[in-house]
């Protein structure tokens, strides 16, 4: 993936893979900023990944086929202050089809669904839709989870999760219920709140 500390803006971009595996996916750094609208993005590990003091929109968009949609990695200085403030919304998070195999030294592996559609970790400032638009809801279609929060405060609004194709065994659940690569068949995960 590209780091990007600036303004990226994609708008009416189709963005995948090329080499037959997944790809990394964007990242948005320290200080960057990232306008993502009426785009498709599949096929990567993490199709956006906002790191501490990032900015990014993402409003109208297709994330598909990606391990993850929308992902802020595990902070090892405390809470990650990542500015989202209405800035998901009208986005379809979806698997399709199988996953492609991972790139070399990929991990986790991703499996043949999408993990989530948006996993955050210590994080404050998100805002998944808009409290003030109920035109632009967020889809999630055939993913292991829709939305994961780990030690993180976010809202949620105007939020459509299919829960059709998730399946959460019992067996499955109860032994991995706190290891967070295993989770599967929740809409809403929200863990260890700050």
């Amino acid at each position: 993936g590209e780091a990007l500390l600036g303004l990226a803006i994609f708008s009416g971009a189709s963005i995948r893979a090329c080499e037959g595996t997944m790809w990394r996916g964007i990242t948005v750094e320290n200080g960057g900023q990232l306008f993502f609208e009426f785009s498709e993005i599949s096929d990567a590990q993490y199709a956006i990944e906002a790191l501490d003091g990032s900015r990014f929109f993402a409003g109208r968009n297709i994330f598909n086929n990606n391990y993850v949609g929308i992902f802020t990695p595990v902070s090892t200085d405390g809470v990650q202050v990542i500015t989202l403030s209405n800035s998901i919304v009208g986005n379809e998070f979806s698997t399709n089809t199988n996953l492609l195999p991972p790139f070399a030294s990929q991990t986790p592996a991703p499996g043949d669904r999408s993990f989530a559609g948006i996993f955050i970790n210590d994080a404050i400032g998100l805002s998944v839709g808009n409290a003030n638009d109920a035109n632009l809801p967020n889809t999630f279609l055939n993913l292991r989870n829709g939305i994961i929060a780990n030690r993180s405060v976010m809202e949620i609004y105007d939020t459509n999760i299919s829960t059709a194709q998730m399946n959460c065994p019992i067996d499955e659940l109860s032994s991995n219920f706190f290891d967070l690569d295993h989770l599967n068949g929740f809409g809403v995960y929200v863990v260890d709140c700050p």
